[in-house]
C-alpha cells in the first residue's frame, strides 16, 4: 500500500469534511509530501509515526478505530495521558492483556516519559514528554523486561537510584495488576524522588531512603533480607556500579541493571560484562537493548541486563 492510497482510504471513511476539522485537501497534501510514492513497508519508525500524527490529530475519534483496523495495528488515543502524576495509574486498571510485550510498549508512554533529555526520545513519543510519571525508560526495552521479571514471583523490590521515581512505580504497579503480592517496595537515592513520596503515602509497602548506596548504612540495609527483585540505576561510575552488585549479590534471587548499552555510561557496560564472565555459574542472563533508529546513530542509549539465580524459582523469604 501506498503512503496516498492510505490517505485515500481515510478520506473516503471521512466522508464530507467534517467541522473542526483540516480541510481533506490539506490532508491530502500534507501526507504526499511525506510519501514521495514510495511503498508504506519501505518506510521506518518515524515515517509510520507521521501516519499516526495524521490519523490522531485530523481524524475525529469515532473514526479511529475502523481507520486502525484497515492498518492492521491499535494504537491509543492520546488522550488517556494525565498530569495528576499519579493518576495515570488509573490506566492499569482500563486496560488488558498487557502481560504481552507488544501491547505493553504500546502502553507504557500513557504513564509519562522523562523529559531531561528530549533528544533521546524518539518523535513519535515527544507528547509524552514531561507528562504523568517522567518515567526513564524506553518502552520498546522497559515493555520487554517488565513481561520477563513478571516470569518469576516478586513479593520484594528494591530499586537503586530512582531519579523522577517513574520506573520504580511502574514497576511496582505492574508487577501487582500482574497478580504479585509485592509487600515491600524500597527506593533508595540521594535525593527523595517526587513521585516516590506521593506513592508511599498510599501504599504502605512502600517506603523510600536517602543514603548513598556504596555507604555502610545502605549496605547493611540491603542486605537485612533477601530480595526476589533488585535494578541497580545509582552512580554510573565503574566502582560505585561494581559495589551496589556486591552489595546485593548473595541477597538478591534476580539483580537488574539499567544502562547496559548506554554510550554515555560505557563503565555500567564494564561490570554488566564482568558480571556476565565471572558468575555465569550462578545467573541466567537477559539483555533488552533495543534502539530507535531515528536517534541511535551510532550511538546505543540506556538497555537492561537481568541476572536471576539458577538455583531460585520461589518467592525470597
Amino acid at each position: 500500500m501506498r503512503w496516498i492510497e492510505f490517505t485515500e482510504i481515510i478520506l473516503k471513511l471521512l466522508g464530507p469534511a467534517t467541522a473542526g476539522h483540516k480541510p481533506r485537501r490539506s490532508l491530502i497534501r500534507s501526507t504526499r509530501r511525506e510519501s514521495h510514492r514510495r511503498p508504506m513497508e519501505a518506510y521506518d519508525r518515524a515515517a509510520m509515526a507521521r501516519v499516526g500524527e495524521v490519523v490522531r490529530n485530523r481524524i475525529p475519534s469515532r473514526l479511529r478505530d475502523e481507520i486502525y483496523s484497515r492498518w492492521g495495528k491499535r494504537r491509543w488515543s492520546r488522550r488517556w495521558i494525565r498530569n495528576d502524576h499519579l493518576g495515570v495509574l488509573e490506566h492499569f486498571d482500563e486496560v488488558s492483556g498487557l502481560e504481552g510485550p507488544e501491547r505493553l510498549e504500546e502502553f507504557l508512554p500513557r504513564l509519562g516519559i522523562n523529559d531531561d533529555l528530549p533528544d533521546l526520545i524518539p518523535p513519535h513519543l515527544h507528547w509524552a514528554l514531561g507528562k504523568g510519571l517522567r518515567v526513564w525508560q524506553y518502552p520498546c526495552q522497559f515493555a520487554p523486561y517488565l513481561v520477563h521479571i513478571a516470569r518469576r514471583p516478586v513479593r520484594s523490590y528494591l530499586e537503586i537510584g530512582v531519579q523522577h521515581g517513574g520506573s520504580f512505580v511502574t514497576t511496582v504497579e505492574y508487577l501487582r495488576h500482574q497478580g504479585h503480592s509485592v509487600e515491600r517496595a524500597l527506593a533508595a537515592d540521594l535525593y527523595r524522588a517526587p513521585e516516590v513520596t506521593r506513592y508511599v503515602k498510599t501504599h504502605p509497602f512502600a517506603e523510600q531512603v536517602t543514603l548513598n548506596s556504596t555507604g555502610a548504612e545502605f549496605r547493611a540495609l540491603a542486605r537485612s533480607r533477601v530480595w526476589d527483585l533488585v535494578l541497580i540505576d545509582g552512580d554510573h561510575s565503574f566502582k560505585a556500579c561494581l559495589t551496589d552488585f556486591d552489595t546485593v549479590h548473595g541477597f538478591a534471587n534476580t539483580i537488574a541493571f539499567h544502562d547496559i548499552v548506554d554510550s554515555p555510561s560505557p563503565d555500567v557496560r564494564r561490570v554488566w560484562e564482568l558480571v556476565r564472565r565471572e558468575h555465569a555459574g550462578t545467573y541466567d542472563f537477559a539483555e533488552f537493548v533495543a534502539q530507535y533508529p531515528e536517534v541511535a546513530g551510532e550511538q546505543t542509549y540506556l538497555g537492561i541486563g537481568v541476572a536471576s539465580r539458577h538455583d531460585v524459582f520461589s518467592p525470597a523469604r
